[in-house]
């Protein structure tokens, strides 16, 4: 059973490298600016980090198949404040669908902020 495990776990991270490296792939295409920060297992900085004119958005890439998007959104927030960005979302693969079909959940107050220009 622990093989299983174990070869469950590898099938989830490649499928998760996979996922941020197609968002970043869409990101870069778009024309912004995308960073792979430091991955510190006390101060993470999430897994994208998206430059642009409303400045600079931590993103946390989630390819799961359970949605838990107040943990997910808590997580993102934490990992802000690690990477001391304010504005932060989450991009969750849509299953079967194109990169550009992902769902993006972030809190209202970040936001308004976006639609403000990021002020």
């Amino acid at each position: 059973m622990p093989d299983d495990l174990a070869a469950r776990n590898r099938a989830n991270r490649g499928r998760g490298k996979r996922w941020e490296r197609n968002l970043r792939a869409a990101f870069t295409a778009a024309g912004f600016r995308t960073v792979k920060p430091h991955q510190g297992a006390a101060h993470d900085e999430g897994d994208l980090q998206v430059s642009g004119p409303f400045g600079t958005v931590l993103i946390q890439a989630k390819d799961v198949e359970r949605l838990d998007l107040s943990g997910w959104v808590r997580d993102a927030e934490e990992q802000a404040a690690n990477a001391q960005l304010d504005l932060y979302a989450v991009v969750a693969k849509a299953r079967g669908k194109a990169t550009d079909r992902a769902y993006v959940v972030l809190p209202l107050h970040v936001f308004l902020r976006l639609l403000r220009g990021g002020t």
